[in-house]
């Protein structure tokens, strides 16, 4: 039996009405396709524009912070948990640093304590470093253990949830299994990461589920580099002839796709539209 087309070439602008988004999205064939045994597709001519935030909006947009006297108060009120929201937009090192020292402020202010902690950049060493401004206060950035137990169940701050936090985390390295406390001399400091996004996951209802993800999916159909900076086009094609999917005996109506990073998110490209081709062929059962 032939195969019942030869290539499909898919451009969000051309999506279905019931679509969501540009990473989120279906396509209407004009005709049931139905693949034959040994049918297998290849995911070629990818263009992805690179139009997503250093942060976005629930998505990693989230720092936990818990500050404290260092000899408690006796009723416990110098103690505070609070989730500090920065800001969606593209930054560089300086402005992310600023963005984060003023959300800080805002959310952990002391009339008596006023600054009580300070965000820097530095450039040489691209890291970022938040220090404590008096002696006799300490605090912690929850890691995503930290997090995901709520600090063993003592955090009494505003209620989140813990298995979709959206932390800030992976932008500022916070990768330490549980997070000490800082004082005046010792202040947080960690490695900055302004691509949050390292490899773009192309899911699909296309296929017959043969592939195994990071975080056990088992619709990825094609794992996309982000080998391109903010405002330029990620381009990518098929290198090597074994990086195929099955879709033998599997009939199309409708295909639908999601864009995803590692944490399963979908990526906000903001309205940019990207494109990609489908090759269908047919494989040799004896291989």
């Amino acid at each position: 039996m032939a195969l019942p087309i030869k290539k499909i070439y898919i451009d969000t602008k051309y999506k279905a009405r019931e679509s969501i988004s540009n990473s989120n999205f279906k396509i209407d064939l004009p005709q049931t396709l139905s693949f034959p045994e040994n049918s297998v597709f290849y995911i070629d001519d990818v263009s992805i524009p690179h139009s997503w935030y250093t942060i976005e909006e629930n998505v990693n947009d989230k720092l936990f912070v818990m500050i404290s006297r260092i000899v408690p108060d006796e009723d416990n009120s110098g103690t505070a948990y609070k989730i500090v929201t920065i800001s969606p937009g593209i930054y560089n090192g300086t402005e992310i640093a600023l963005e984060m020292q003023t959300k800080i402020r805002e959310t952990i202010f002391n009339v008596q304590f006023p600054d009580v902690l300070s965000v820097a950049y530095n450039n040489r060493k691209n890291t970022i470093n938040i220090t404590i401004n008096y002696t006799d206060w300490h605090f912690k950035i929850l890691t995503e253990d930290d997090i995901s137990t709520k600090l063993n169940d003592t955090w009494i701050g505003d209620s989140y949830d813990s298995n979709n936090p959206h932390s800030i985390n992976d932008i500022i390295s916070n990768n330490y299994l549980n997070s000490p406390f800082y004082t005046l001399s010792n202040g947080y400091t960690g490695g900055l990461n302004l691509q949050p996004i390292r490899n773009i996951y192309i899911h699909s209802s296309l296929g017959n589920y043969n592939t195994l993800g990071a975080r056990n999916e088992t619709s990825i159909i094609k794992k996309v580099p982000v080998s391109s900076n903010s405002g330029d086009y990620i381009f990518d094609q098929v290198l090597v002839g074994n990086d195929f999917g099955d879709c033998s005996k599997q009939t199309l109506r409708t295909i639908s796709f999601e864009l995803k990073n590692v944490h399963g998110d979908n990526i906000n490209f903001h309205g940019s539209n990207l494109s990609f081709s489908i090759i269908f062929s047919k494989m040799n059962p004896e291989m």
